[in-house]
């Protein structure tokens, strides 16, 4: 039997949070499927970034899936007056397809690796 969330191949959605070299650049890594059921999870770290930090990137490069929920928690966050946030979703998956779909980029840059996300931020 599947544990609430767990996604279809067993493991559990995660969402990391680290604080990436000196200064105020924070990395959030999203795997797995984030839903309505992870969004808390999402906002409760990205409240912490604007507690602390003012650049973040938000990495959905190992995601399988994301919803609505999780789109409103990256827009919510973006808006923030003084933040600086930038998207990683690979071209082709899943979470890509849906921020392009509700034309994310916006709001917010999406780039296609953590490379280019750093250059956009101008590291």
């Amino acid at each position: 039997m599947r544990k609430p969330n767990q996604n279809d191949s067993g493991r559990e959605p995660k969402i990391l949070v680290n604080r990436w070299g000196t200064g105020a650049l924070w990395l959030v890594v999203a795997s797995g499927e984030h839903d309505l059921s992870t969004a808390p999870r999402l906002e409760s770290a990205l409240a912490r970034i604007r507690e602390h930090g003012t650049e973040a990137i938000l990495d959905f490069s190992d995601a399988t899936f994301v919803d609505s929920a999780i789109v409103l928690a990256i827009m919510r966050h973006a808006r923030t007056p003084g933040e600086s946030t930038v998207l990683v979703a690979a071209p082709g998956t899943a979470p890509r397809r849906t921020f392009d779909l509700v034309h994310l980029d916006s709001t917010v840059p999406v780039c296609d690796s953590r490379d280019e996300a750093l250059r956009r931020l101008g590291r």
